[in-house]
């Protein structure tokens, strides 16, 4: 069950007439349980239920180590609860340093709630993966502290100029853990001490009259991100890992490439009702989930290494209430490459690789 209740308030207030600042919160309630059902409840109620347990090794100096199992627990121990209220203030300033041209600066806390599947105590089998994913009933909800200043110059028809720098604090963030256990990989949700994201942006849009027909149809969008992001590892974490050769504080935050490019040219005829677009797409390297240490020893970093897509879009207004699209997606055909990294070496050692061909689809729209 899952229930979310919010509100919020904000004022603008106009101090001159190039100034202006913004201030608001948002109260947000956050109710999630997970009451769970199984086939063996009743033949075999004290192992019903499958969970990540965190096993202690005792070394011969006196040190402890962890490593992750999965193991049987009765529904008691299963259940999964969430109930929290945060209060998300946040506050905006923007200056008009001349027609068209402002600057922007922006603070503000948010959340990041883990999903079902995160928590649920069951194995969930990703057939195009080929990973199991077991639930966290431990969970806790992120507290997010982000902060941005913006620079923007929008020209007139269409052109548009941007220049962004970011940053964001994360408390308690929700990280992938891959661990191998009685021959199987298993990926897990964990939280970690605290995530730190930092980075900038480049935007520039731009209509391209100025070439011969089908000049006056055309608009180029380019975005440029660059980005680093990593997490503190927990303590305990950090021991165990040690053992492998993981000597670390911190590692890079999962989901997180270190840049993004993006290139998009579109056409529009708005006499003909139709608009097309050729978008191109490319990202840099990419962890997928980190180590940790199962009951064969430690299983490495996981990333997919940088790779390109290019998609093509086609819409047509057939009437006032309808409309036909075309979709096609990674026309290159290019494979995406996992791999498994070391902290600290040059060479990666390959995971798997596999094609992804083009993706087509076709749809119709109607709307009143």
């Amino acid at each position: 069950m899952q229930n979310l209740h919010a509100g919020y308030a904000s004022i603008e207030l106009p101090l001159t007439k190039q100034f202006a600042i913004t201030m608001g919160s948002r109260a947000e309630n956050t109710v999630m349980t997970i009451d769970p059902r199984s086939d063996v409840d009743e033949t075999d109620p004290l192992r019903a239920y499958l969970v990540p347990v965190k096993n202690p090794v005792i070394e011969s100096d006196g040190s402890t180590n962890y490593f992750y199992s999965i193991e049987g627990v009765p529904k008691d121990q299963a259940t999964a609860e969430i109930r929290e209220s945060q209060w998300l203030p946040a506050a905006g300033a923007s200056y008009e340093l001349m027609p068209g041209m402002k600057m922007r600066l922006s603070w503000g806390r948010t959340i990041a709630r883990p999903t079902f599947l995160e928590m649920a105590p069951i194995i969930t089998f990703d057939f195009i993966e080929g990973e199991n994913f077991i639930g966290n009933r431990d969970l806790r909800i992120s507290q997010v502290t982000n902060y941005d200043v913006r620079w923007e110059w929008n020209r007139g028809d269409g052109e548009v100029y941007a220049m962004s720098w970011f940053r964001k604090i994360i408390l308690d963030p929700i990280e992938k853990e891959s661990f191998s256990y009685d021959g199987k990989n298993f990926l897990l949700a964990s939280n970690y001490p605290e995530g730190r994201l930092r980075g900038y942006e480049l935007e520039a849009r731009r209509k391209l009259g100025f070439l011969p027909w089908p000049g006056e149809h055309l608009t180029l969008n380019v975005n440029y991100t660059r980005m680093r992001a990593y997490v503190d590892v927990p303590p305990f974490m950090q021991d165990s890992l040690d053992e492998f050769g993981y000597d670390r504080s911190s590692r890079d935050m999962e989901g997180q490439p270190d840049y993004l490019f993006n290139a998009g040219l579109t056409i529009d005829f708005d006499g003909w009702g139709t608009s097309a677009g050729l978008f191109y797409n490319r990202r840099g390297d990419t962890l997928k989930s980190g180590a940790a240490v199962g009951d064969t020893g430690a299983t490495p970093d996981i990333y997919t290494l940088s790779y390109s897509t290019l998609n093509f879009s086609l819409t047509h207004k057939l009437t006032d209430h309808w409309t036909i699209g075309l979709k096609l997606s990674n026309l290159t055909e290019e494979s995406p490459v996992e791999v498994y990294r070391m902290p600290g070496t040059k060479y990666d050692t390959v995971r798997r690789t596999y094609v992804d061909g083009v993706k087509t689809s076709f749809g119709v729209n109607c709307s009143f």
